[in-house]
């Protein structure tokens, strides 16, 4: 009687891991297959150069650069609770610092956070190199707006900011919340004409988080260089003249209302 009942239990409880084996890959198998293939691909953009800003004789006044940053995945954290702490390491950050910056900037679970922005080019390399210690962390590069001569000319020419802070004007115009934008000056005024046009890669990667194949491309187009009638020349020995003193100086053109050069102070660095 004791083996009959043994006996029936172990085929009840084969009946139950047959059944849930046959639910899970042939009724649920395509559902967790597709879910399977969207868990290994990865959208990475790529942010388009924006435009040179040159002076009258094209001496460059503000371009790009392009700067290494450091992303992470949730994908890649649940693989690996100790990312923060060896990325702490390797940079000589605080690991809290950089858990409360991926908290607060993900929005999606396979989505890439950038925790670290313009990075020393060795210690970025030093993690690309050891992918399989940093499961679900990518080195990425990004264009960073580079003012030539720093605070000359900066009230003419301007910066960026991002566009939350400017919904209402850049909204309806198709503006990304991790899209810069002009605020003030040149950057401003011309901005529709030295923004590119992102681009992007579609890849599919390992269970390391490891690109193992491109699956899309979509290459970024950069946006127009636009030429002032500034001489920067000119624009240096304006700055000199002015000094510390508290004003503003211009240099203009009289026959034509070209301005040749243009100085305020003080300034402030439109990097920052």
């Amino acid at each position: 009687m004791r083996f009959k009942t043994f006996y029936i239990t172990i085929i009840v409880a084969f009946a139950i891991v047959v059944s849930r084996l046959f639910f899970l890959q042939v009724i649920r198998g395509k559902y967790f297959f597709l879910r399977s293939q969207r868990n290994a691909v990865r959208i990475i953009p790529e942010h388009a150069l924006r435009g040179d800003i040159l002076d009258r004789n094209g001496e460059v006044l503000v371009q790009d650069r392009l700067a290494l940053n450091v992303s992470v995945t949730a994908q890649g954290l649940a693989k690996s609770e100790d990312i923060f702490k060896e990325l702490a390491k390797v940079f000589g950050l605080n690991e809290e610092k950089l858990k409360l910056k991926f908290r607060q900037n993900i929005n999606a679970p396979f989505a890439l956070v950038t925790v670290l922005q313009d990075v020393d080019k060795t210690k970025a390399l030093l993690i690309a190199e050891r992918s399989d210690r940093f499961p679900g962390v990518l080195i990425g590069s990004e264009p960073i707006r580079q003012y030539i001569y720093g605070t000359s000319l900066a009230h003419v020419l301007g910066y960026l900011g991002m566009p939350q802070q400017f919904w209402t004007e850049y909204g309806e115009y198709g503006f990304s919340a991790e899209t810069y934008v002009g605020v003030s000056g040149i950057e401003k005024y011309v901005d529709r004409f030295l923004r590119g046009s992102n681009g992007g890669k579609l890849i599919e990667v390992d269970n390391r988080g490891r690109q193992i194949n491109t699956l899309g491309l979509r290459i970024p187009t950069k946006g127009a260089d636009i030429t002032l009638t500034i001489d920067i020349r000119v624009q240096k020995i304006l700055d000199e003249l002015l000094g510390s003193k508290k004003g503003a100086a211009i240099l203009m053109n009289p026959f034509n209302g070209e301005i040749i050069a243009m100085a305020s102070s003080p300034s402030f660095d439109p990097e920052i």
